[in-house]
């Protein structure tokens, strides 16, 4: 295959005000374009993620949009944004990253008549996102997506499950579809996981590392470490943030949890406390491919996740690299928990079969396939 000329660019869409898994593959993915020039337009808050990249940086705040919402001026004024932009850079694709982007850029087409390849990408399922908002999509709701999944074109799912979740659910014809798992630069995790935090570690420690929301399901976790803790002396750490911060310390104040959880919010290198657990657990009600899951298996921590659509069961084969445990249920979820804290065999066998998994989700094998993929849009 011929490669393509460096003068062709990318335009990747990301409007999001805070940095998770999603986030952190755009920034391999990124990294790895090889035939592509990358161009990012997303919020504010992001270049001082991003910048370190020394790639251009449109931000949306500069066209009067601050945060994503799904109201009708919201929309109209991101996808002229993106039409905007496009207009100055001129790119031979435009990537739109997560929902919000795919759903901006989708209006951002057909509004604006943007004569460029478009590829969206979706990170979760709509059918389990709303089972954990306990509500059903509102008829806005229902008819944006209706409107996204007819007109989208070229889709990027990071896992297997998404695709069949979206074509069983909303009859999507299957060839709009490319799924390309998350890739990782697992040399660099594990290096991160070398530096020092600033806690004293003297018991066994539980760590969870997400984007404090509702899909990740707290409550469950909370209730299961608190089954644990009443067996074993052990702390929670929790690592990150998001609009659930508040409920979820009201949920530790009220199981009387305060000098067992540590919540360090937000890390650029959340590595470093990942690598000291003695369990990595994620309790979530859905995922897309649940990166943090990697990352812990790189890094040799032991894993336990809930069975949720999608993505754990595409990385973890129970009771080999980790273990699987009922949505919802913190019973089995504190079991699975204590009884790689009471067996070392179990643990190294984890350990051992976490390291090998984690190799497969490689940041190369990521970068190749999309750049593949990129290349494929414009030949």
């Amino acid at each position: 295959m011929t490669d393509t000329p460096s003068k062709h660019k990318i335009l990747f869409v990301l409007p999001t005000n805070t940095f998770g898994g999603a986030e952190r593959v755009t920034l391999n993915v990124i990294k790895g374009m090889q035939s592509f020039e990358p161009i990012l337009l997303t919020q504010k808050r992001m270049n001082r993620i991003y910048s370190p990249l020394g790639i251009t940086i449109y931000s949306f705040e500069d066209y009067n949009c601050v945060i994503p919402d799904i109201s009708l001026r919201t929309i109209i004024s991101y996808a002229k944004a993106i039409h905007t932009v496009s207009n100055l850079v001129k790119p031979s694709i435009i990537f739109g990253v997560m929902h919000f982007a795919s759903l901006f850029l989708t209006l951002a087409r057909d509004l604006f008549f943007l004569r460029v390849p478009v590829v969206t990408s979706i990170h979760g399922t709509y059918s389990s996102h709303f089972k954990s908002l306990n509500r059903s999509p509102t008829f806005k709701e229902k008819l944006l997506i209706h409107y996204l999944l007819l007109r989208l074109k070229n889709v990027v799912v990071p896992s297997a499950g998404i695709k069949s979740d979206i074509i069983s659910h909303f009859s999507i014809n299957d060839k709009k579809f490319k799924v390309i798992y998350n890739g990782f630069d697992l040399e660099w995790i594990k290096a991160c996981g070398l530096s020092e935090i600033p806690l004293t570690k003297d018991c066994p420690w539980i760590v969870a590392a997400s984007r404090l929301g509702p899909p990740k399901d707290f409550s469950t976790l909370l209730q299961s470490f608190r089954i644990v803790r009443d067996q074993l002396k052990t702390k929670l750490l929790i690592v990150g943030e998001g609009p659930y911060e508040q409920k979820i310390r009201e949920q530790i104040a009220l199981l009387k949890l305060d000098e067992d959880v540590h919540m360090v919010g937000f890390q650029e290198n959340p590595f470093k406390y990942i690598a000291r657990g003695d369990v990595f657990v994620l309790s979530s009600l859905s995922e897309g491919l649940p990166g943090a899951l990697i990352e812990a298996m790189a890094l040799g921590v032991p894993v336990v996740s809930t069975d949720c659509p999608s993505g754990p069961g595409e990385i973890i084969e129970s009771g080999d690299n980790g273990i699987l445990t009922p949505v919802g249920n913190a019973h089995d979820l504190a079991e699975a928990c204590l009884s790689i804290l009471n067996d070392h065999l179990l643990r190294d066998r984890f350990v051992a079969g976490g390291r090998a998994r984690a190799e497969y989700f490689s940041i190369q094998r990521m970068n190749r396939e999309y750049n593949e993929f990129f290349i494929s849009l414009i030949t």
